[in-house]
């Protein structure tokens, strides 16, 4: 307000009678600004064995309440089912994970604790390969008992009494499952898979449909500090995936999975 003001050098409540607008909405339109970057590159997956290997993160991963997210561009729709993202313990009891069932043409996302399965499915057809890319996040929250499912900021589903637990996971895969034997790897785009240690609201989830600077709050976004991985793909070198937040936890690009120019646009 103070800097609109300055530069105009007139009241703001003149600078609102001049546009015809009133003060509270040019406050809106300010506070909507959002911090950007130079988002140059993504991660590409051939559909055989690529994946990145995200264990290092797993120190930064909080079982209790969280938000995972990432960017996706489907190559090739049908079967068979391609994952996107999974976390888990060593003999399966819990994980969750996030992936594309071809012979459904269905995004399934799953919360499984204490040996129970919690599915969050969206609708048919939601995920194609349209040559666009789309945003996928799911947050939990033991607190409240739930887990909820976002595609292209859109809430999809709730889960209900997904419980407590006090697993420990122990592997952490983006691009494929968790059994490396049969990873269902994904085939396609990955960029700026994300971690928090608090469950994004709906407000902040949609704030991310833009490719912004999550180090920064700004606009609707507030979660910031509270951010725990960011690959970002761009200035990755050798198979190094670079983690921009300050865990440091790099991942590495496994079996070729390769940088593409490709990234969605700001």
């Amino acid at each position: 307000m103070a800097d609109i003001s300055k530069i105009t050098n007139v009241a703001i409540e003149n600078v609102a009678k001049v546009c015809g607008v009133a003060v509270a909405n040019i406050a809106k339109v300010i506070n909507n600004i959002y911090v950007s970057f130079a988002n140059t590159h993504s991660y590409l997956f051939d559909g055989t064995d690529d994946y990145i290997n995200a264990t290092s993160a797993i120190s930064a991963f909080d079982k209790d309440e969280g938000t995972f997210h990432l960017r996706v561009k489907l190559a090739v729709a049908g079967a068979p089912s391609k994952f996107m993202l999974a976390i888990a313990d060593g003999n399966n009891a819990n994980f969750i994970r996030i992936f594309y069932h071809g012979s459904q043409t269905k995004l399934f996302f799953q919360c499984k604790t204490a040996g129970t399965n919690k599915n969050a499915t969206s609708s048919a057809g939601a995920l194609g390969a349209d040559g666009n890319w789309h945003t996928i996040c799911c947050t939990w929250s033991r607190s409240a008992g739930e887990f909820k499912a976002y595609f292209d900021a859109t809430q999809v589903s709730t889960t209900k009494t997904i419980g407590s637990s006090t697993w420990s996971p122990t592997v952490f895969n983006i691009g494929a499952n968790q059994n490396t034997s049969s990873n269902a790897p994904w085939r396609g785009g990955i960029d700026e898979p994300a971690m928090w240690s608090s469950a994004l609201t709906a407000a902040e989830i949609t704030a991310l449909e833009t490719p912004i600077d999550l180090l920064s709050d700004s606009g609707n976004y507030s979660s910031s500090s509270n951010l725990t991985m960011w690959y970002r793909a761009d200035g990755d070198t050798g198979t190094n995936c670079d983690d921009h937040t300050s865990e440091n936890n790099d991942a590495t690009r496994v079996n070729g999975t390769s940088l593409s120019t490709d990234a969605p646009s700001i």
